[in-house]
């Protein structure tokens, strides 16, 4: 009984500890949705992460941390010091935005 009990506690923990990894690069980062989704349970946490993404997206896309390719919409990463690019899906030239910051 006991460790079923132990086993529950360490999914929910790893659980928790996948939301947290899901939400480093947020304002909160990887220890504030750590600890939210211990309080809150990681379900709830992993629902404000998904309706918060679209918002999350525009702003990395704005301070030119993620370009989209015009040609695939691929979302990729990029370095601020890279200006063109080719897109690794379909190989299209990528032009990164200058940073507003």
């Amino acid at each position: 009984m006991i460790w079923m009990v132990t086993m529950l506690i360490v999914l929910y923990l790893i659980f928790c500890l996948l939301i947290g990894i899901v939400g480093y690069r947020r304002y909160l980062g990887f220890f504030g949705f750590f600890l939210l989704s211990i309080f809150l349970t990681p379900v709830v946490t992993l629902g404000w992460l998904l309706i918060t993404h679209r918002r999350f997206l525009a702003n990395e896309v704005s301070a030119a941390h993620i370009v989209i390719c015009p040609e695939c919409q691929a979302q990729e990463a990029r370095e601020k010091s890279a200006h063109t690019q080719h897109c690794t899906r379909c190989g299209a030239a990528v032009t990164v935005p200058a940073s507003t910051a």
